[in-house]
């Protein structure tokens, strides 16, 4: 759906990180479970939060670059108005899903509304499957983060 490859590619190593990002989070949580303090609960949320900012934000670029390609016309760069604006052009997999995560992040952002884990993890796998319908992603990005516990000599 993109013409310019660099920005294909650029977009594309973003969601790569949003991938790699959200292991590293996931690993580190779950090694913490097994130190002295464990993690509360609204910590490890407050985590994967911020990963999901980092998940709507690579969205909100892929958005910006079709509407600079002219895909569409958008009167604003706000992440709302760029899918309002591309809704009867951009061929949306679940249209309603996206919007619903765009509040619950603004909620996050502005009230401190943070989701369970769970939630964000489905709101990023949701980003996913938009970039792959349009072709900004050849498929699923899959990442694993390990801890190493031997000692770098």
């Amino acid at each position: 759906m993109l013409k310019d490859p660099k920005t294909l590619k650029d977009i594309q190593s973003s969601w790569e990180t949003v991938r790699l990002v959200q292991a590293m989070v996931r690993t580190n949580l779950n090694a913490g479970a097994f130190g002295l303090i464990p993690q509360t609960d609204q910590f490890r949320n407050l985590a994967h939060n911020l990963v999901l900012f980092f998940a709507f934000s690579v969205l909100e670029d892929a958005l910006k670059q079709c509407r600079d390609e002219e895909l569409f016309v958008s009167k604003g760069s706000e992440l709302r108005r760029l899918m309002e604006a591309s809704k009867s052009v951009v061929a949306w997999a679940d249209y309603a899903t996206i919007d619903s995560g765009r509040d619950k992040r603004n909620a996050v952002a502005h009230k401190r509304q943070f989701l369970p884990r769970a939630e964000c993890w489905q709101y990023i796998d949701a980003i996913e499957k938009e970039l792959i319908a349009w072709a900004i992603l050849p498929g699923p990005v899959q990442k694993e983060y390990t801890i190493s516990l031997t000692p770098k000599s």
